[in-house]
């Protein structure tokens, strides 16, 4: 079956970084990555997303403007 994962992001690179190798290096491969950034202005955030873009597991979402770490997580 497929497992679906969410990670929810805000200005934080280095630890969504770590949350998407985390993911990707499980041996369970039939995977979605959902990940849901609240408007962070951190561009490294996008750098952090292309880095990981030949993995087409993962989905990217950036919301316009910032809905505050609740309404990011439902989005998901």
């Amino acid at each position: 079956p497929l497992i679906t994962i969410g990670i929810t992001s805000f200005s934080r690179p280095n630890l969504l970084r770590k949350a998407i190798s985390s993911v990707v290096r499980q041996t369970y491969t039939n995977l979605e990555i959902l990940i849901s950034d609240d408007c962070s202005r951190n561009k490294e955030i996008e750098k952090v997303i292309e880095d990981f873009s030949n993995d087409k597991r993962i989905k990217f979402h950036k919301h316009a403007n910032n809905l505050g770490s609740c309404y990011n997580a439902k989005f998901i």
